[in-house]
């Protein structure tokens, strides 16, 4: 749920970016929306990492090469994301594309959390769900 509060949010107010009569193209306005913004999506990446580990340990397929591979396409798909957000900016000439795409792909990614990720996975706290232990001391 949190990550989908997190999504939104960060949508709503990046988006908040583009009316131009909201923010009077003010810089501290702007780094403010920035700023809140950031602090939404900051939140994302560990949490789905913490997601991840979990649905990988559930399965008895965890290591540290699946995860290594969830990280790698993850960062394939954010290039994707980020060549595609330019195309639209391409597109309509303006930064609206932009956000329009940001929107689209937001809602994208909410679907994908309600319809991929299993409402009762347990993450665990402390072995980063993974069931690893930390080393006997001596």
């Amino acid at each position: 749920d949190i990550t989908i509060y997190c999504t939104a949010a960060y949508a709503l107010i990046t988006t908040l970016i583009s009316v131009t009569t909201l923010t009077g193209m003010h810089w501290t306005v702007l780094m403010v929306i920035k700023t809140v913004g950031s602090c939404f999506s900051a939140a994302l990446f560990p949490l789905i990492d913490a997601q991840v580990i979990a649905m990988l340990a559930q399965r008895g397929a965890f290591s540290k090469d699946a995860f290594g591979a969830q990280r790698m396409f993850g960062s394939l798909g954010h290039w994707a994301a980020t060549f595609l957000a330019n195309q639209f900016v391409y597109f309509f000439l303006s930064e609206d594309g932009m956000f329009a795409l940001m929107n689209i792909s937001a809602l994208m990614f909410m679907i994908l959390i309600v319809v991929g990720i299993p409402a009762d996975l347990k993450v665990e706290k402390g072995a980063h769900g993974h069931h690893h232990h930390a080393p006997a001391k001596k």
